[in-house]
């Protein structure tokens, strides 16, 4: 627990819970970036994206970063990665004649 009597790294689906959405950042205390380095991180990661995101955890493609959110307040509020396939992206965005671009539905 923290300083405020909240667990740390507790996670509860918004969607489940129907979570009040903070008026402000204040409500939601003290903001940690918490790079993803430990099993327990990775399992948490992967319990929020899987909860929460339209698409699951999914696989991430060749080497990535991924970092979690945490409130003082709430515990793990969001979870985000950059992927080595978002940095190789040049090749094909060149070859995209710049007419097509902002048409093109993925």
């Amino acid at each position: 627990m923290d300083t405020e009597g909240h667990v740390v790294g507790q996670h509860v689906p918004a969607s489940i819970t129907g979570w009040p959405w903070p008026r402000s950042l204040d409500e939601l205390g003290r903001l940690s970036w918490i790079p993803v380095e430990t099993e327990l991180q990775a399992q948490r990661w992967d319990a929020l994206m899987d909860e929460e995101h339209f698409l699951g955890a999914g696989p991430l493609v060749g080497r990535r970063l991924r970092y979690l959110v945490r409130s003082s307040r709430y515990g793990d509020i969001a979870a985000f990665s950059f992927s080595a396939a978002a940095w190789r992206l040049q090749p094909r965005d060149a070859f995209i004649p710049r007419s097509l671009i902002g048409t093109l539905t993925y």
